[in-house]
């Protein structure tokens, strides 16, 4: 699998970047979830991963967007997921 991440790193010309859904699936298999992320909005979801590859750090944001008024934050509720890649 990390055929394809690393493929799909090096396809991509500028940092930060959103990215195509199915790309982003395809990286958070082989990155690691960051579980000392702090989420810090009420009106989205996110999630950070990371990858370290040649001594570069590579960062994924999973966001969760939701309807304005939504009373139940759940995944399952999400209108729709974005994906943005940033290298340190």
């Amino acid at each position: 699998m990390k055929s394809k991440t690393i493929e799909i790193l090096n396809s991509i010309d500028n940092f930060p970047k959103k990215i195509e859904k199915k790309k982003g699936e395809i990286l958070k298999q082989d990155f690691i979830l960051d579980s000392n992320f702090k989420q810090n909005s009420l009106k989205n979801l996110e999630r950070r991963y990371y990858f370290n590859k040649d001594n570069e750090k590579y960062i994924l944001i999973e966001e969760f967007l939701f309807k304005e008024n939504e009373m139940e934050i759940k995944l399952e509720n999400a209108i729709t997921i974005n994906y943005y890649i940033n290298k340190k």
